[in-house]
């Protein structure tokens, strides 16, 4: 379920998750069909999960964690987020996040410009030092 023209609000309680990557799960809930500048997401990364080291070329990253806590590295800085923390990722910056707790890590991702199936996303073996 995602916000539409005709339904503005969403309540996270009713998150649709789908496997983004392995073991990673997202629900879209705002698209660039409705927001012009941003996109918004809800991940979930379940205990003992991690994400693939990867940047985005063109998008900007807002991530605020609604539940658990995780590692995140962004540009090889370690940063320890936990339920209301904020973390801004810069485009190009080589980022993952690490579960390493008993308890699911969720937060929303405000991208912008808003992510796309187009959006240049590397992984850390295709970046070029």
């Amino acid at each position: 379920m995602e916000i539409t023209l005709d339904n503005l609000s969403f309540d996270l309680n009713n998150v649709k998750f789908s496997k983004f990557e392995e073991g990673v799960l997202w629900d879209r809930i705002l698209t660039e069909n409705i927001a012009s500048r941003f996109s918004l997401d809800v991940i979930r990364i379940p205990p003992g999960t991690e994400t693939v080291s990867h940047i985005h070329d063109n998008s900007e990253e807002l991530y605020v964690v609604t539940a658990g806590e995780a590692e995140v590295w962004v540009s090889k800085k370690k940063y320890l987020l936990k339920k209301g923390n904020l973390l801004f990722i810069p485009k190009k910056s080589l980022h993952t996040i690490i579960n390493k707790m008993d308890t699911n890590f969720e937060f929303l991702v405000f991208t912008s410009p808003p992510y796309t199936k187009d959006d240049d996303c590397k992984t850390e073996s295709e970046v070029v030092e």
